[in-house]
């Protein structure tokens, strides 16, 4: 039995367009944000990997945003999509 190869669609926004507008990363088990990140850096560079690391950082997962204090918790898996965005505050 061949074993089928997934991945993830993660997708920039703002200034983590710089990185293209989006990106397929093989994956064939669920990772924390942790790892997807330094998967990430990794392939796009140390710049990425502080970029996304930032407070004002946005989470996307599957059209949801993921809170930062459940990112350890939140799990990424093979067909997810997930979005990297700049947190903007207004006033």
């Amino acid at each position: 039995m061949e074993t089928r190869k997934e991945g993830i669609t993660v997708e920039f926004f703002g200034p983590f367009r710089e990185y293209g507008k989006n990106y397929q990363l093989d994956l064939e088990e669920p990772v924390t944000f942790e790892e997807l990140i330094s998967r990430l850096e990794t392939r796009l560079g140390p710049s990425f990997g502080e970029r996304a690391r930032r407070r004002n950082t946005t989470y996307i997962l599957n059209s949801r945003i993921v809170e930062a204090e459940k990112l350890g918790s939140t799990s990424v898996e093979p067909g997810d999509r997930v979005a990297f965005a700049l947190l903007i505050g207004g006033g």
